[in-house]
């Protein structure tokens, strides 16, 4: 309450009492001196309750300005995390893209395994084929070499026989 609105209530104040005091007695006296202590002490109390207020008011206003600054505070944390929430956001939009394209690379490091299992099995047939033929062949020589030691060995009793034994001690 400001200087103007105190002495308004005094003004006030004082008519009230005016021609309405009271004596010790209760009996309604004239004296003046009688209402300037009622006066002074209603004076007193407004001066008490008005400290009182004052000092609410600036409790209440220190309490204010520390929650401007709490709310400053806060705003701009909110206004950091949200840069950081995009941030984020922007950052897992890359790692999303960057796994995309490695799950396409497995993919198709997949496909290009499963070909080449493939064309191991291939191999591996082929191989089994070439190792029978090899075999097949392999006998068929041994056989002929044998057919052929057999031949030899017959042509050379057959000549023995014969008579021609100068030809080998030639």
């Amino acid at each position: 309450m400001g200087t103007a609105g105190f002495l308004v209530l005094l003004l006030s104040s004082s008519f009230l009492f005016e021609g309405n005091c009271l004596d010790d007695s209760g009996q309604k006296s004239e004296s003046s001196e009688l209402c300037t202590s009622d006066i002074e002490s209603v004076l007193r109390q407004m001066s008490a309750a008005l400290s009182a207020q004052q000092v609410e008011i600036r409790h209440l206003q220190e309490e204010n300005k520390h929650l401007l600054l709490e709310n400053k505070a806060t705003r701009t944390e909110v206004v950091s995390l949200q840069t950081e929430v995009v941030s984020l956001q922007t950052e897992v939009v890359s790692l999303q893209t960057e796994v995309d394209s490695l799950q396409t690379e497995v993919d198709s490091l997949q496909t290009e395994v499963v070909s080449l299992q493939n064309n191991d099995k291939a191999q591996e047939a082929a191989l089994e084929r070439l190792q029978t033929s090899s075999s097949v062949t392999e006998h068929k020589v041994e056989a002929l070499t044998h057919d052929k030691t057999v031949r030899q060995v017959a042509f050379s009793t057959a000549l023995m026989e014969s008579g021609s034994q100068d030809i080998w001690s030639l």
